[in-house]
């Protein structure tokens, strides 16, 4: 069977947020609006991104929030919150 449209599919989502991003990045002012690109936290020593991060590669498992929060922690203080 032929699967090669849901390749197709996943780099169209990966195009669409992308340019989302990007769109976010031009946004981000420094005052009201910041981006915080913590997208390496994810990844492991070799650039690969581990199942443990996103078991069903689409959401995070325990192990995907754990550095998630370890990657926003000082966020919060950098901002004077």
């Amino acid at each position: 069977m032929d699967r090669s449209w849901l390749q197709l599919r996943s780099m169209n989502g990966a195009l669409f947020r992308f340019q989302i991003n990007q769109r976010i990045r031009r946004m981000a002012d420094g005052e009201r609006v910041h981006c915080l690109d913590i997208n390496d936290a994810f990844l492991e020593t070799d650039g690969s991104l581990s199942k443990e991060m996103i078991p069903d590669f689409r959401y995070l498992g325990e192990a995907g929030y754990q550095r998630w929060a370890k990657a926003i922690e000082p966020t919060p203080n950098q901002l004077g919150l």
